[in-house]
């Protein structure tokens, strides 16, 4: 663990150390007001303070708070300075100013600036401004400005490519984005909806070259945006803003590739814009299921790869009218997708059991196609105009259908010493020959499957605010429906080392159906702006009837996929199992109140940007639930639980003159156990796997406390990334699917049981800062410490004498970025680790260590000829893994060469992945019953080559007359 501290150390004394040289000394501001109206001014006017070289070192948004539009700077040193005000439909400004030690608060009065006329605004669009460095991102308010011209991005690249290079951000394959940590939970395109719920649309279809500025914020609710003050948390939201000259038009891009190994892609993307509205449509075919992308930082990794191999088909439509005035906003989209897929996997696992540890082997073959139909529909409309918009009424419908056909072939074994022979296992388990291994049992099975999923939701909503006072009362209703149909035939050979073998077809449906529906009712006292108190009352009900139903099948060698003959249809009813099979309804009922309390305090000295202000709110909130469970199976049960689920929570916000901000958050969850486990019933069903229900299951609680802090405008006027969070999650009375084992069959009997002990730890923070004057050359970390137990029960037959078994986890990981750029190029360096420290107190465990670690080279080159060259080479290192197969040294090189013409608008290029031919996809999971380690199939190497085209129509502009 030296090399954890030696990292740590090295960080902690960098930002302390940075932070020495940052002591903020005083504060410079000043308004802005029109030049021939001398009214403040409602446009966002940029502000720039120069240094005496005419440096740009730091940035700032005057915008308009309490009738007045005013921006301000932290001051770091002492001198003569110089403040640039810009926007595009007023004439540059500058400002001289001295600031020195007497006056660290320093008020400038009002600085005019003079509206352009049509005719200036002409020729300044005009005009080539040429600037040595642009800042990358700027801190505006609690709002975080990404510039996104300041990027080196290669040719044709997307949204996607623009948001893996922001400072501080994260972007997964499956398109979740982070921002400093946290979770990114909605994408705006100017401010609205685009694609709701699916963000790898618009990251992998809107044009780079489009976007102004990308802004993380946290987004206020409507409630929030009515009552002029935040009064909830919001939603942590990414905000894609256009250039001004792309705000309207058309938009189309198209891309087709082909390539070795049969590979290929097609994909086409048309959007219409402009203020009040939007149409979009996307088509995509392809079979590389991989969002690889040679050049970038290092985000993927072997392990992050899509399983399996799939061809994909998707389609959509997207809408959105909306207001000038913000008066009504309406949007829907509708999409399709169909995939077809292989997956193929082997899993090696060890069990931990006090009597000695047993190992299993699995390979499981499986092919997939699915279908999925989805559309959603939202209008809000507000009443009144501007700042008098005082009420609104909402409303959203959304639909989904899914269609899922599967056949599954799998064998596996179980072994009392680990197997050496690993490869040769399965053609000893399908040919049935002894093992030379020390075997238990063993299966073989096929399987043939089939799903069908409908669901409906609805919801409404009414917000409004009394107009004698700011008090505001909120109603809301919502609904859903959901219908699911599930048919599975499978045969399957059992085999034992002590009792002969077992073969069996059989059937499996499980048809359920559900509802629910709620309403909340809430009333919004607001006695001054800094003080909020809500009280709430919501009601639900939701009912959900599910059925297993079990048929052992005649021996008929034809039955996988075909028809049962009439004649023999009584005997597969005769076979009916009903030691398995049952019917489960579930009706509850639930009533929750709430209080919740929003308070701000705030000091203001003789500047309104020295406040610092702490926000308080708490939730008190409990709800009182009734279930009514009936079960009908091979015995009836009838049970009425009723159960008090506190759920209080607090939040705590601290904040300094945008300069830094500290927040505490505490919660408590509270979860009733799953019906079908209070059911006290056995179930043989997998017949390694028995399962037997619990009546006597306690409520689980779920504890939480987190500690965030995010570097404000100190840190971003240097182009400085900062924030950490610090938290712990403890778990009392969990559930835990405990198991008493049979060592001589290899079965398993699982009970749920509550247990103490689940607890988890964690410590995670980002920095990036630019290590040059010119800001070229940029140092990124990222780094996580986290510490768990993980607690299960687990007995052995036949003396049964459950015992509780807690592994204790350390892990720690680091991701390291060194990139420099400069005019036509770009290269950098990575380098990633992930270190994992197991003990426990069990006789037999071993401790374990294992670490995946990774380093290498990205680069972009801008060739002659205007050529790009993008590449990255890296090493994927694995070490401690039980399975010596699995651990490698894989280097894996990317690259790609493109070539633009016609002013950009055609690309071709040639991408080649794992050129090396040296790509695995291995995974790894740890808790307290064991460990496994799983290999799956991935994407092979391939060479393709694309030509992507891009149209963008915009209008005529008007003449100046």
């Amino acid at each position: 663990m030296r090399p954890v501290y030696i990292v740590l150390a090295i960080i902690v004394f960098s930002i302390s150390m940075f932070g020495q040289d940052n002591k903020t000394l005083g504060f410079v501001n000043a308004n802005v007001i029109n030049s021939l109206t001398n009214e403040p001014v409602t446009e966002e006017i940029v502000a720039e303070l120069l240094n005496e070289h005419g440096e740009v070192i730091s940035k700032s948004i005057a915008t308009k708070q309490l009738k007045i539009t005013r921006f301000g700077f932290p001051m770091y040193s002492y001198g003569q300075f110089k403040i640039r005000l810009s926007h595009e439909d007023y004439d540059t400004t500058y400002f001289e100013f001295k600031y020195n030690k007497r006056k660290p608060i320093l008020s400038l009065g009002s600085i005019a600036i003079r509206k352009l006329t049509r005719a200036e605004k002409g020729v300044k669009l005009g005009e080539i401004t040429v600037t040595a460095t642009k800042l990358k991102f700027y801190n505006k308010g609690d709002t975080i400005v990404y510039n996104a011209d300041a990027f080196e991005l290669s040719s044709g690249s997307m949204l996607d490519g623009l948001v893996s290079q922001l400072p501080g951000a994260e972007l997964s394959d499956d398109g979740r984005i982070y921002v400093n940590g946290r979770f990114v939970e909605n994408i705006l395109l100017n401010g609205k909806d685009f694609f709701r719920g699916d963000n790898k649309i618009m990251l992998e279809n809107l044009p780079a070259y489009m976007i102004k500025d990308v802004e993380v914020y946290e987004k206020w609710s409507l409630a929030s945006e009515l009552a002029k003050k935040r009064i909830d948390e919001g939603t942590y939201t990414m905000d894609v803003k256009l250039k001004k000259e792309h705000s309207i038009g058309w938009l189309a891009n198209a891309e087709a590739g082909g390539g070795t190994k049969e590979r290929y892609m097609g994909r086409a993307f048309g959007l219409r814009f402009s203020p009040t509205s939007r149409f979009s449509l996307f088509g995509n075919i392809n079979n590389i299921n991989d969002t690889r992308k040679p050049g970038r930082n290092g985000d993927w990794s072997p392990s992050d790869l899509t399983n399996g191999l799939a061809t994909t088909k998707n389609a959509g439509v997207d809408y959105g009218l909306f207001d000038k005035n913000t008066t009504y906003d309406i949007n829907g989209n509708v999409q399709a997708s169909y995939t077809d897929g292989l997956y193929d996997a082997r899993t090696s696992s060890q069990n931990f059991v006090s009597s000695g540890d047993t190992y299993e082997r699995l390979w499981n073959t499986s092919k997939n196609k699915n279908l999925s139909l989805s559309t959603q529909h939202t209008a809000l409309y507000r009443f009144g105009v501007g700042d008098y918009q005082r009420s609104n009424i909402n409303a959203s419908i959304s639909a989904n259908y899914i269609k899922s056909d599967n056949t599954a072939e799998s064998a596996s074994a179980l072994f009392n010493q680990e197997p050496i022979d690993y490869k040769s296992l399965r053609d000893s388990i399908d040919s049935n020959r002894l093992f030379t291994q020390p075997w238990v049992n063993s299966s073989t099975k096929n399987r043939l499957s089939k799903n069908r999923q409908f669901s409906t939701d609805g919801s409404f909503g009414l917000y409004y605010m009394f107009p004698s006072s700011n008090d505001a009362l909120s109603i809301t209703a919502d609904g859903n429906y959901s219908h699911k149909k599930s048919e599975m035939t499978e045969e399957y050979m059992l085999r034992f080392k002590s009792i002969p073998e077992e073969f069996e077809r059989r059937k499996n449906k499980t048809p359920s159906n559900s509802y629910k529906y709620s309403t909340e009712l809430s009333y919004i006292y607001n006695p001054n702006r800094t003080l909020s108190i809500i009280t709430r009352y919501k009601f639900s009900q939701r009912f959900n009837n599910s059925s297993d139903e079990w048929n052992t099948l005649p021996d008929n060698p034809r039955w996988m996929g075909t028809l049962i003959l009439p004649s023999l249809r009584q005997a597969e009813q005769s076979a009916f199992d009903i030691e398995n099979s049952y019917n489960l309804g579930v009706q509850t009922l639930s009533h929750t109140p709430s209080l919740e309390l929003h308070k701000n305090i705030s000091w203001l000295p003789e500047n309104i940007y020295w406040e610092r202000r702490i926000s308080i709110h708490l939730y008190l909130q409990a709800s009182y639930q009734t279930d009514r469970i009936n079960f009908n199976g091979i015995r009836q049960i009838n049970r009425n639980r009723y159960s008090w689920l506190p759920n209080p929570a607090l939040w705590i916000e601290y904040s300094h003159s945008g300069q830094s901000y500290f927040s505490l958050t505490y919660n408590t969850y509270t979860e009733v156990p799953a019906s079908l486990n209070l059911i006290d019933v056995e179930f043989t069903s997998d017949p390694f796997n028995i399962r037997i229900g619990n009546p006597n299951l306690r409520d689980t609680y779920h504890h939480k406390m987190e500690f965030r802090y995010k570097a404000g405008q100190w840190a971003s006027q240097k182009e400085i990334v900062l924030n950490a969070n610090i938290g712990i999650s403890i778990w009392r009375d969990g559930v835990s699917m405990g198991y008493n084992y049979d060592p001589i069959l290899g079965i398993r009997y699982y009970k749920p049981e509550n247990i103490n002990g689940n607890w988890w730890g964690w410590l995670h923070s980002t920095f990036n800062i630019p290590l040059t004057h010119n800001k070229k050359l940029r140092l990124g970390t990222s780094t996580r410490i986290d510490i768990s137990d993980n607690a299960d029960i687990i007995g052995v037959e036949p003396n049964y004498n459950p015992t509780k078994q807690i592994v204790h986890n350390k892990q720690f990981a680091e991701n390291i970025t060194l990139n420099y750029s400069f005019n036509r190029f770009k290269i950098g360096m990575l380098g990633k680790v992930n270190y994992r420290h197991s003990t426990s107190d069990m006789t037999e465990f071993q401790t374990i260590n294992i670490a995946d670690f990774s380093y290498g080279l990205t680069g972009l080159l801008k060739l002659p000829w205007d050529v790009e060259l993008s590449t990255d080479l890296t090493m994927y290192s694995r070490r401690g893994y039980s399975n010596p197969s699995m651990n490698t040294d894989d280097l894996v090189w990317n690259a790609s060469l493109s070539k633009s013409v016609m002013n950009n608008n055609l690309t071709f290029s040639i991408d080649a992945f794992d050129i090396l031919h040296r790509l695995s996809n291995i995974r790894y999971e740890l808790n307290g019953m064991g460990r496994t380690e799983t290999w799956v199939n991935c994407i092979p190497r391939y060479l393709m080559v694309k030509a992507r085209y891009r149209l963008n129509i915009q209008p005529r502009k008007r003449s100046a007359n």
